[in-house]
């Protein structure tokens, strides 16, 4: 399992995860009245901090300390929110390298992964100047107000737009052969899913809904007062219960009927029977009392019928 690793690599991809966490944490827990130190010489004359809140905070709050409040102030004073898109690029890249796949062509895509963050701070500076996360150079940095102003002076703000869509999607295309576009297209189509079925699932309920106030909210209608809803609701509920109740009683007549009948059936069909047999009983005691009996002790001979 790790005969194939190869130490120097899997260290950078380390050491690149760490400064990407570092750096997100750095950008999140940003506040613009850090106090921050000037770099040292000659580094001074390529950046220096500006007061943007004052007085400043006696403590820094910054989750990283000085270093993460220096280096988040750096990075959106040059990038803007781009500084969130150099974070993720840096994730991804290290990820790549500590999976060990090699970057063939590694000046190209890195000139594409230029091009795709020229494109990226220019549509944001020429979308939302004025948003800033911090610093006074905008949202787009001062990279973005850079490309913003030769956009702007050469195609306007509609062609200046158009440019940097074009300068994204072409450099993120030139530095990661077309990947970055396939995760896009398979967002979009299951955000679009997602909203299909969102969609149906309301109509679904809005379809099925008994509440009349939706009905005629959804027809344009002004909305019936409440006590006029809950009045409807009672009526509703108050002919329902009737409705159950007469049939419930037409149920039991019914079946008090019918017991009735039965019960008339079999009292007739015992009276029938009972009257049968007495009526047996006194013709068999009358042939039997007609019914000489001979000297020697011989009875003539019973009727056939006797019994019938």
């Amino acid at each position: 399992m790790f005969e194939d690793r190869n130490l120097k690599r899997d260290l950078t991809a380390l050491g690149l995860a760490a400064f990407t966490v570092f750096l997100a944490i750095a950008l999140v827990t940003y506040h613009n009245d850090d106090p921050i130190e000037s770099l040292v010489a000659p580094l001074d004359q390529l950046y220096q901090p500006d007061i943007l809140v004052y007085p400043q905070a006696s403590v820094v709050q910054n989750a990283c300390g000085r270093w993460g409040a220096m280096f988040a102030d750096i990075s959106f004073t040059l990038f803007g929110f781009g500084a969130y898109f150099i974070t993720v690029s840096l994730g991804v890249v290290s990820f790549l390298v500590f999976q060990g796949r090699g970057m063939e062509g590694f000046p190209v895509r890195l000139a594409g992964w230029l091009l795709s963050l020229i494109g990226f701070t220019s549509f944001v500076a020429l979308v939302m100047p004025l948003l800033s996360p911090g610093p006074i150079y905008g949202s787009g940095g001062l990279l973005g107000i850079i490309f913003r102003q030769v956009l702007e002076a050469s195609f306007a703000v509609t062609g200046g737009l158009l440019l940097a869509i074009c300068l994204f999607f072409g450099g993120l295309m030139l530095a990661t052969d077309y990947v970055a576009l396939r995760v896009m297209v398979a967002i979009s189509r299951c955000f679009m899913r997602v909203t299909t079925r969102v969609a149906r699932y309301l109509a679904t309920e809005a379809g099925t809904s008994s509440n009349p106030t939706v009905a005629t909210a959804a027809a344009g209608v002004p909305v019936a007062a409440k006590a006029d809803d809950g009045r409807w609701t009672d009526d509703r509920w108050d002919e329902t219960e009737i409705d159950h109740t007469e049939a419930y009683d037409d149920f039991e007549d019914e079946d008090e009927d019918e017991s009735t009948e039965k019960s008339d059936h079999w009292e007739d069909e015992d009276s029938t029977e009972e009257a049968d047999a007495i009526a047996r009983d006194d013709r068999l005691a009358v042939r039997i009392s007609g019914h000489e009996v001979s000297d020697d002790g011989d009875s003539d001979a019973w009727p056939d019928d006797l019994d019938s």
